[in-house]
């Protein structure tokens, strides 16, 4: 129905009546957006649960305390700074039971952020090593000593894209 008509027909109503359907109508909106934010929140939790398991081979250990770690950071934000406001009442053995949760939460962040540098590095490498392996197939496909030492010359540089390697060697390929 357009606005029009639904205006027409409301006017038309009775008071009691009309208060009725706009709660009813009010109700059906809040099961609507209670059903898009559940599914928002589903596709968020599947899509955190699927990054995490497949952009990191981190151990299954600390992906778990990674989790938990993002589950409760707020909390314990919050908790240390009840702790700082009453760090009188707190004994020392509470101090330092806190203070090796946390250098532990904080060496497993950095465990984190190493393992995600370290893959970054091995996925770069492998690509200047399979570049480099390309460019050495292809010039194995040379006759002469001559124009195979030329070729290296040219594509020692691992960062060369495959095009390139190809068209280095083609044009050696046509020299006389």
């Amino acid at each position: 129905m357009n606005k029009n008509k639904i205006i027409e027909q409301l006017q038309k109503m009775p008071e009691k009546s009309r208060v009725i359907w706009m709660v009813e109508q009010v109700e059906k909106m809040r099961e609507d957006y209670e059903k898009v934010s559940d599914k928002i929140e589903e596709n968020c939790q599947s899509l955190i649960k699927e990054f995490f398991s497949e952009t990191i081979d981190l151990p299954a250990e600390i992906k778990r305390l990674a989790q938990i770690g993002m589950r409760y950071e707020s909390f314990i934000d919050r908790f240390k700074s009840k702790i700082i406001l009453d760090e009188s009442i707190v004994s020392g053995e509470a101090k330092e039971l806190l203070q090796t949760a946390s250098a532990e939460i904080l060496q497993l962040r950095g465990n984190i952020r190493k393992a995600e540098t370290s893959t970054s590095n091995i996925k770069c490498d492998m690509r200047v090593m399979e570049r480099k392996l390309y460019a050495y197939r292809e010039i194995e496909t040379l006759k002469t000593d001559s124009k195979k030492r030329k070729a290296r010359k040219l594509t020692e540089d691992g960062n060369l894209p495959k095009y390139k390697i190809s068209a280095i060697i083609e044009s050696i390929k046509n020299e006389k």
